[in-house]
């Protein structure tokens, strides 16, 4: 016998016998499976473990206050809600795309939100440790699944592991990220990209099974599913490497490039048709404000954040350059570009280095660089160049004047999606770079290039905020099963106009208070919401002076905002008024400010001395009567839709006035029914071939509570009158020109005003008999 035979053979018995020794000892091993389960734990369990790690140390201190405090600031509120409100929709007390509880009775859309409800499933598990921890676990799960989807993408694209961990890591770790956290969850989980990227990769492998085109557009679903931003930067990736392919290809493997691209297009269409079909539609309203293209210059990135980190997302590098940076930053969220010198260098090296495919990659992150800059080049402040002082137009200008992208207003975000190809591409160089490098000192340079990534990426510490106490009545009024309105107050917390006492973003939160009371509230904070309050927009306003009209007169008095307030109130079935009392603690709402004062006139005017239902140190609670006989009314006229703020011209002219965009709407109650008379003073008429479209006639088109039309003949600068047959309680009057509307933006050179404009008035008097 040879002596290799031999050896066998005394191998086959050592095994026999242990075999016999352990099954005697009742040990049993299942070597297949405990080799499958090792593999899985290399391949996906170290890596997965490494990025729950990593993700809790970079969203510091999101776990050291995990169920206590919302990790972020201002918008995590409004965010919060839909997480809320996706968990009410599965036990089926909402619909999951709409709400009534939001600007209730008429509620509103969630189509066109940009959070969608896939982060409120990520939620879920979370709840039952307190509405903190199903918002910061929402955060966590979606960085590290992040991280691990990028993995997974670069070892689709046959990266060795440490590689495909560090590429995971760049996406993870980009300032385009980290920001997030800062109160944009929409952008804290961002995997369906990369998982995208993934099926397309694999569609387009020959001998690869047709169902990846169906994965890909699986992956889009969920893309949509979470943000509609993130759809619309998978759409461009796709095509973007679907092209890439046609043209690197020849004969029939273009043709089976253009089969299965054909495919992931009609499995796309099949599974996220109706959903686009149904959110185009709701951005299709009029009242709501989807087009905010405009806003992109006030978010565009300088080019030199591309090379240089900020210090907010980058605590050992970003002060250093802090004082030089400053000047040319005009969001330091939202224009957070920066790509790690350590990642720049390793992409020059695959471009000098790498094969096909890392160029390929490098040049899509390029690209996605260039729509991130915005609708105009801006470099170290300067927007104009030449002699000519022309501005130079980019691709982003272009981009979002195609239908339905309008609502693409920050350009840096282009740059989620940039941060995937350069991740890529920087690992193709470190893939390179390793293989030139001995076995043994390959994971210590990988372990190199994340420790180099994280030094100059590593944030600041986030800031965190505590959600206010619910007071006592709205525990009580949780138990209520029947559903009613609750009007909070204050409507916004300080008189100076800003996105902070904007009343829209004050609401988000009473939209923390509606997750335990359940009831409706008067407004709420939406990405894309009315542009005016579709209910009480003469009462909830964002007029510095508050709701007063100088210009609305009822038998030549100034009619009071106030009058009849709580019939509407309980027409619109709002059964209580509830004042919030400021507190020390609260960041922006203040004891002796404007908005408490603002408050207190309101619930005087209202109430009158009116006994509060209950009253303790965080709240004061007022309940509404129910709708009563039109006879207790007091006549009383109200500027309802479609006016805007007053106005006055310099002091030699002495004119005020107040613009109009037809239809105007006013809101009339009378105690009984009457014949009155509407006299109208208007200043500026649209005249269509007049100077920037102000003339001086015109006629206007009047509704009453739906009846036939009336036209009157106007004249600016001249008194005109018309006839009104006023019914008991509420009326609706429409003023209109038959000329329509016009906009300054398009008719007055350099003007930027966004306004669309009928007429002005400087007065309207309502005469009763």
């Amino acid at each position: 016998m040879l002596p290799d035979a031999r050896l066998a053979m005394r191998g086959d018995v050592r095994s026999a016998i242990r075999r016999n020794k352990l099954a005697n000892d009742h040990v049993f091993v299942y070597t297949p499976h405990m080799t499958a389960l090792r593999r899985f734990w290399h391949e996906h369990g170290i890596v997965l473990l490494a990025y729950l790690v990593l993700s809790a140390a970079l969203t510091w201190p999101l776990l050291r206050d995990f169920t206590t405090a919302v990790t972020g600031i201002s918008d995590p509120r409004h965010h919060h809600w839909v997480l809320w409100h996706t968990k009410e929709a599965l036990l089926g007390r909402e619909p999951l795309f709409h709400t009534s509880l939001l600007y209730y009775p008429r509620g509103t859309t969630l189509m066109t939100h940009s959070l969608g409800p896939a982060a409120g499933l990520m939620a879920l598990p979370f709840w039952l440790l307190g509405p903190e921890a199903a918002y910061n676990g929402t955060l966590l799960v979606g960085f590290w699944l992040t991280g691990y989807c990028m993995y997974l993408l670069a070892r689709s694209l046959g990266l060795k592991r440490g590689v495909a961990f560090f590429a995971g890591m760049v996406l993870l770790a980009s300032p385009r990220h980290l920001t997030a956290v800062y109160g944009h969850l929409t952008k804290t989980f961002l995997g369906a990209l990369p998982l995208t990227l993934l099926g397309l990769h694999k569609a387009l492998t020959p001998n690869r099974s047709a169902w990846w085109s169906v994965v890909t557009a699986l992956a889009l679903l969920l893309a949509v599913l979470y943000t509609g931003e993130q759809y619309v930067f998978g759409g461009i990736a796709l095509a973007f490497f679907v092209v890439a392919r046609l043209l690197t290809s020849r004969g029939a493997e273009r043709w089976f490039v253009l089969r299965r691209s054909a495919l992931v297009v009609a499995s796309t269409a099949v599974l996220t048709g109706q959903l686009l079909v149904a959110i185009l539609a709701a951005a299709s309203d009029p009242a709501i404000t989807v087009e905010v293209t405009q806003d992109a210059f006030q978010y565009q990135p300088d080019l030199i954040q591309f090379f240089v980190p900020s210090h907010i997302t980058s605590r050992f590098i970003g002060p250093l350059f802090s004082a030089f940076l400053t000047p040319y930053t005009k969001s330091p969220v939202e224009t957070a570009t920066f790509v790690a010198w350590t990642g720049q260098l390793l992409c020059f090296v695959a471009l000098i280095k790498g094969k096909k495919p890392a160029r390929i990659w490098l040049l899509f992150a390029v690209c996605c660089a260039v729509l991130a800059l915005g609708p105009t080049l801006t470099v170290l402040g300067k927007d104009q160049f030449t002699v000519f002082k022309l501005p130079i137009p980019l691709p982003f200008a272009f981009l979002t004047s195609l239908p339905g992208l309008g609502f693409l207003r920050s350009s840096g975000r282009f740059m989620i999606v940039g941060s995937i190809g350069f991740g890529i591409a920087a690992s193709f160089g470190l893939d390179w770079l390793i293989d030139q490098i001995p076995g043994k000192l390959r994971s210590l340079t990988v372990l190199l290039a994340v420790a180099l990534v994280l030094l100059e990426s590593w944030p600041m510490p986030f800031p965190q905020e505590k959600l206010r106490p619910v007071p006592q009545f709205y525990q009580q009024i949780a138990q209520d099963e029947e559903l009613y309105g609750v009007f909070d107050l204050p409507i916004r917390p300080y008189q100076e106009l800003t996105w902070r006492s904007h009343y829209v973003n004050y609401s988000s939160d009473y939209m923390i208070y509606q997750m335990t009371h359940r009831k409706g509230i008067a407004s709420g904070y939406l990405s894309r919401t009315y542009t005016e309050h579709p209910l009480f927009s003469y009462l909830i306003t964002n007029a510095e002076s508050g709701p007063a009209w100088p210009d609305v007169l009822v038998n030549g008095q100034v009619s009071d905002p106030y009058t009849n307030f709580e019939y509407e109130l309980a027409v619109h079935n709002y059964r209580y008024v509830v004042w919030h009392k400021p507190q020390g603690w609260y960041p922006i709402y203040k004891s002796g400010s404007w908005g408490e004062s603002a408050a207190k006139e309101l619930i005087d005017r209202v109430f009158d001395q009116r006994e509060p239902l209950m009253d303790d140190k965080l709240a004061r609670v007022y309940a509404v009567a129910p709708s009563a006989d039109a006879l207790n009314l007091t006549t009383s006229m109200k500027m309802a839709h479609n006016w805007y703020s007053w106005r006055e011209t310099s002091p030699d002219s002495g004119l005020s006035w107040r613009w109009a965009k037809g239809p105007a709407e006013l809101l009339i109650h009378c105690p009984r029914s009457q014949q009155a008379r509407l006299e109208i003073t208007p200043v500026h008429v649209y005249e269509p071939g007049s100077q920037f479209g102000v003339g001086a006639q015109g006629i206007m088109v009047i509704t009453n509570n739906g009846q036939p039309p009336q036209r009157l003949a106007v004249e600016a600068g001249q008194r005109m009158g018309i006839d009104l047959q006023l019914a008991a309680g509420r009326n609706t009057v429409t003023l209109a020109l038959e000329a329509g509307s016009f906009r300054p933006r398009e008719l007055i050179p350099g003007s930027d005003d966004q306004r669309v404009l009928s007429f002005s008035v400087s007065e309207i008097n309502l005469l009763t008999e």
